[in-house]
């Protein structure tokens, strides 16, 4: 059985889920979310200067996860416009985070975690 450091019961699990007792590990926790937060808007920054058109078909296909086909019904164009419009809002959300680490982080845990 786990206790907490005023000597609370936490039950029998309780020692399979480490706490953060420590307040580096917290401060480290809240860093790790004020850059995401700061990198979501980055990538939103980025989205904002494409047109309407090529921001739909991106986040539906990078960040919702929908196929081409499903962007292109979605969109009510043909495959090959929303194969484009996916491919040049990619071209220039990436050509931004070239000169932003923070945005090109945030990409790279995107992919990971979209290949695992």
């Amino acid at each position: 059985m786990g206790y907490d450091s005023n000597g609370i019961t936490l039950g029998e699990d309780a020692d399979q889920f480490p706490l953060l007792h420590d307040e580096q590990a917290a401060n480290a926790v809240i860093d790790e979310q004020a850059q995401a937060r700061d990198g979501l808007r980055r990538l939103y920054a980025a989205l904002a200067k494409l047109t309407p058109e090529a921001r739909t078909a991106y986040a539906l296909y990078a960040i919702d996860g929908r196929s081409i086909n499903e962007v292109a019904e979605i969109t009510g164009s043909t495959k090959i416009t929303a194969k484009t419009r996916i491919w040049r809002a990619r071209r220039e959300v990436e050509r931004r985070a070239a000169a932003d680490p923070v945005l090109a982080e945030l990409l790279e845990l995107g992919r990971e975690s979209s290949n695992q």
